[in-house]
């Protein structure tokens, strides 16, 4: 899982961002000022009853095979049938479990400055991607109820979507704490980012001191370069 990178939380400023074009550079579809704050993997113990599941599955085709040997003699027809289709069932199953496998790898949860993607891949026949907009998220909330997940650290993200009352949940969530925190700190500046832009009757910005302090140009500077213009 990536870090949470600290310098984006709370915004560049616009001429900083202008330097950066990430247009499709770490996924497809993002956009030229999106910067990746979390990404992650469902939670591991997702595939954990496959694993058991190989592993008795094998147990049991290698004492079949052993024992069918012992009692039916080679060459008997019945003997080798039963063996192709235990062979053909431990195949079966061993398939299904690298597609799980290769599956897990392919869904990924996303958390940029300016939304929450989810994408669900399959080997087989399925693309999907789930994006909800910062400024759409009305409530937010962590569940992490159980043994196992405390133990394991993992739960369920919920987002409720403001404009048509939809509830978003992601389950199996590694470190839902980290995620519920950072995902309200990212909000909060993105909307905050929303309202300090320039709006369209073409009033001077409000500039916010905070932002500028993290580049060096202290108010005063500010103050006077603003004097100059007007």
């Amino acid at each position: 899982m990536f870090e949470l990178d600290e310098r984006y939380i709370d915004g560049f400023p616009e001429e900083s961002r202008e330097e950066v074009d990430n247009t499709d550079r770490s996924f497809i579809g993002q956009q030229k000022h999106e910067e990746i704050m979390l990404c992650t993997r469902l939670h591991p113990i997702i595939i954990l009853p496959y694993v058991f599941g190989i592993a008795l599955i094998t147990a049991i085709f290698f004492a079949i095979v052993y024992g069918t040997s012992n009692v039916i003699p080679k060459g008997e027809i019945m003997g080798q049938i039963l063996l192709f289709g235990v062979f053909s069932a431990y195949m079966y199953y061993l398939h299904r479990f690298f597609n799980k496998l290769l599956n897990y790898y392919l869904h990924v949860v996303i958390l940029t400055n300016y939304r929450v993607i989810e994408v669900i891949k399959t080997v087989y026949f399925c693309n999907n991607k789930d994006t909800i907009d910062l400024h759409k998220i009305q409530d937010l909330k962590k569940d992490q109820d159980g043994l196992f997940c405390t133990i394991f650290n993992y739960g369920t993200l919920v987002v409720e979507v403001s404009a048509i009352h939809e509830t978003k949940r992601v389950r199996y969530l590694p470190n839902p704490d980290k995620w519920f925190q950072t995902l309200n700190k990212v909000k909060r500046s993105y909307i905050e980012r929303r309202r300090a832009k320039v709006p369209r009757g073409g009033h001077s910005p409000v500039v916010q001191s905070s932002t500028y302090d993290k580049v060096g140009v202290s108010r005063s500077m500010l103050h006077n370069q603003m004097i100059r213009v007007l």
